[in-house]
């Protein structure tokens, strides 16, 4: 769906900031921090991130057995055509909006399924970097891609990752910085370094065998084209590069990621078809996504919840055990899945 231009600028420029902190930092901005960034009130900024509520409640399926959303309700309750949900964004005011919005889902509350974060499945993984690895347009993503889900690093500590950071020796990865794209007093966008806030972001990571050899890949690529002469904050000799030899951005990641899932799931849907099964889709996601993979992963296999949280860097431990409950609840519902009709009992 289309919203008015003047209100999908300060929802993206709101949404990148929330982004950035959430992915170099691991934590959920303030109010107040966000008005600082954007240059508004705070009380604009509440009347942003309530509109974007409104426009992602729009998107949001009304039950879990269908994909029927609030934007199918409002074009039926219009009696209009497909694209009329166009109109809406544009004749009505964010006031307007947000109340047709809040008295549809005062109605359907219970019902709405709230967007959270997920962590693809094992299925959805191995179809992710199998796509990659023998997709001749993508086969370029694979060892950035490898390394997050390998890894768990935040987005600002992977696109700011130095070979200096990579003891190949010992075989770990050492973590102690963050690459961020932030907006400047200036109004523009730039690339910055920043230090960890807490020590637990300050870490070591082992390399998983894939996770070497997909940094051997890249520094292969660097010595035929080039190492990076790049220097921000006086970092340089970052492992990254984009094709014009600069860091990469995070939004560059995401519309990867999307291009990625769109393609396979295209391809995969038509190969259903031939072949008369079901697809096996992946769901949207993004880069983040990979880093709660990861952890989701790592609790599948490990026990010992002060690993668990000093590898990914959580400075509460709250965070880690919220993620090793839902992956271990999902692990007991597979795992009695399995045992169905394999012990007698009745």
């Amino acid at each position: 769906v289309r919203i008015p231009s003047h209100a999908r600028q300060k929802m993206t420029q709101c949404r990148r900031i929330i982004e950035h902190i959430e992915q170099s930092e691991d934590r959920e901005p303030e109010i107040s921090e966000i008005a600082d960034l954007m240059g508004v009130s705070a009380e604009e900024v509440l009347n942003i991130k309530n509109y974007m509520q409104g426009v992602a409640s729009l998107d949001c399926p009304l039950s879990d057995c269908d994909d029927l959303t609030l934007s199918d309700t409002l074009q039926a309750d219009f009696s209009v055509e497909n694209d009329t949900i166009d109109k809406i964004y544009t004749e009505y005011s964010k006031g307007e909006l947000w109340g047709i919005v809040e008295r549809y889902t005062a109605i359907s509350e219970n019902y709405i399924i709230k967007p959270k974060r997920h962590a693809l499945t094992i299925e959805e993984q191995e179809a992710f970097i199998g796509y990659m690895a023998q997709s001749p347009i993508y086969y370029h993503w694979l060892p950035v891609f490898t390394v997050l889900l390998g890894t768990g690093c935040r987005i600002g500590e992977l696109i700011g990752l130095r070979w200096c950071d990579c003891d190949f020796e010992n075989n770990v990865i050492s973590i102690n910085h963050n690459l961020i794209y932030r907006q400047q007093d200036n109004g523009k966008m730039e690339m910055h370094i920043t230090t960890p806030k807490t020590k637990a972001g300050v870490r070591t990571i082992p390399m998983l065998s894939e996770v070497r050899k997909a940094l051997f890949t890249e520094r292969k690529k660097q010595m035929q084209s080039g190492f990076s002469k790049i220097e921000i904050d006086g970092y340089s000799d970052f492992v990254f590069l984009n094709r014009e030899g600069y860091v990469h951005n995070p939004m560059t990641l995401n519309r990867a990621i999307a291009r990625i899932v769109r393609d396979y799931n295209a391809e995969e849907t038509e190969n259903a078809k031939i072949e008369k099964r079901e697809p096996m889709l992946i769901r949207h996601f993004s880069v983040h996504n990979l880093r709660h993979t990861f952890c989701t992963r790592f609790c599948e296999n490990e026990q010992n919840l002060k690993i668990i949280q000093e590898i990914m860097g959580h400075s509460d431990i709250s965070t880690t055990m919220n993620v090793y409950a839902e992956a271990t609840e999902n692990k007991k519902q597979e795992s009695f899945k399995n045992l169905e009709g394999k012990i007698k009992i009745g």
